[in-house]
């Protein structure tokens, strides 16, 4: 069923109810003068039809007069808005395309602090990478150096992280680590700081274990750092933070 048939439905429907009841009304009427069953009957119908074309006849002559009235109040209501919105003042400013770019959004962030805050935060990343690796060099060579040794290499890692130059380096000794070891310990840690070019690792190699890497020019050691990643007492390391 379809709604505006639903609608119709509930429209009419109290009409045809009242209908009935007035054709009831005559029919029981009649029945009190004493008519017999047939005579009641048809004047129920009578009764029934009778109202339904008195209602017809109301909704043909009543529903013009009906529409007039309520468009005639509507027109007369919407005219005493629009009399009413145009009797109020208007507060609307027009700013012109000149004022606006006369005075453009001010930008409040302060580049310097933004700056400040940006070196701060690289200034700690670069404490905790360094960190990283002076904890993994003392982890590797702590039973192959002596103490002063041990200092003196990670004084040099410092160094390295920090791009510094190196003169008169005072040379480290080690002990049961082959030269296959410190190939790995030099790749491990331009791997994890990416500082310069592996010719630069491999100098730093040369000088600071001078000793042991005697007999090997810089260009070989260069050409070691990752030979058999997985040999020796120091390994290839992907990362240090493992």
């Amino acid at each position: 069923m379809r709604i505006k048939d639903f609608d119709n439905i509930l429209k009419y429907l109290p009409v045809l109810l009242l209908c009935l009841y007035i054709g009831y009304l005559g029919r029981d009427h009649f029945i009190n003068k004493g008519a017999d069953d047939f005579a009641v009957n048809l004047i129920f119908w009578f009764y029934f039809g009778f109202a339904i074309i008195g209602f017809a006849t109301l909704n043909i002559f009543l529903d013009p007069i009906v529409n007039w009235t309520v468009k005639r109040f509507l027109n007369n209501s919407k005219s005493k808005l629009v009399e009413k919105q145009e009797a109020e003042p208007k507060d609307i400013q027009i700013v012109s395309s000149t004022e606006k770019i006369a005075n453009p959004v001010e930008n409040n962030a302060d580049t310097n602090v933004i700056r400040k805050a940006q070196q701060e935060k690289k200034t700690q990343q670069d404490q905790e990478k360094l960190q990283i690796a002076l904890n993994y060099t003392k982890q590797k060579f702590a039973l192959y150096v002596s103490d002063e040794d041990l200092k003196v290499l990670c004084d040099y890692i410092i160094l390295y992280s920090e791009k510094q130059s190196f003169e008169h380096i005072q040379l480290v000794k080690i002990k049961e680590l082959s030269t296959l070891d410190l190939y790995h310990f030099g790749w491990n840690l331009w791997n994890h700081f990416k500082i310069g070019q592996q010719i630069e690792i491999a100098s730093f190699l040369k000088h600071l274990f001078a000793e042991s890497l005697k007999e090997v020019e810089i260009d070989t050691i260069k050409s070691h750092l990752k030979d058999d990643p997985k040999k020796g007492l120091i390994t290839i390391k992907e990362s240090l933070s493992d």
